[in-house]
């Protein structure tokens, strides 16, 4: 099995436990939330940073090009993105399913707060419940890590890509 697919899938099952423990504490609900989506953002960033230093000074001798870097933090994310997006199905559907009626009563609460239109009302609550079908969790899971796995990809790259001279110790300065 290649390292990306292993960090990926630890990276996953580590954000599926995270998930987890989210619900059963409640922190779906409320501004624990927003702290909850932070440390998964952070766990995914730990993942991709493991595996591009996995890869650069275990398989390839202490040096690993910008590209290779990159493509290998991706590749973690797209794993992990598309476990996370699993997960987001089941949950959605299986776990609490109730989720989209909560969500589509506070999108309706919040646009009539502000006495917008009948028909603005029911275009937002039309979007919601097709964000919050099974293939809509799907694609929110996979394209939430690869946008954010695509940010520390690339800053992992640029900090820890490494040439044979700038890893051999013996090299002429």
């Amino acid at each position: 099995m290649s390292r990306e697919l292993r960090y990926g899938l630890w990276g996953g099952l580590a954000l599926w436990i995270w998930m987890t423990l989210g619900y059963v504490v409640g922190w779906h609900r409320g501004p624990a939330n927003l702290y909850a989506a932070l440390a998964s953002a952070l766990l995914l960033s730990l993942f991709i940073y493991l595996a591009i230093r996995h890869k650069r000074d275990h398989d390839q001798g202490g040096c690993i090009r910008f590209r290779e870097a990159f493509l290998a933090g991706m590749m973690v994310s797209f794993v992990s993105g598309l476990m996370v997006g699993v997960y987001l199905m089941v949950y959605s559907s299986y776990i609490n399913p109730g989720e989209v009626e909560a969500v589509v009563a506070e999108t309706r609460r919040w646009y009539e707060a502000r006495q917008l239109p009948a028909e603005r009302v029911e275009e937002a609550v039309k979007g919601v419940r097709a964000s919050y079908t099974k293939f809509g969790r799907l694609t929110y899971g996979i394209g939430n890590a690869m946008l954010l796995g695509a940010v520390v990809s690339l800053i992992c790259a640029a900090l820890m890509r490494r040439t044979e001279a700038e890893s051999d110790p013996n090299a002429p300065s």
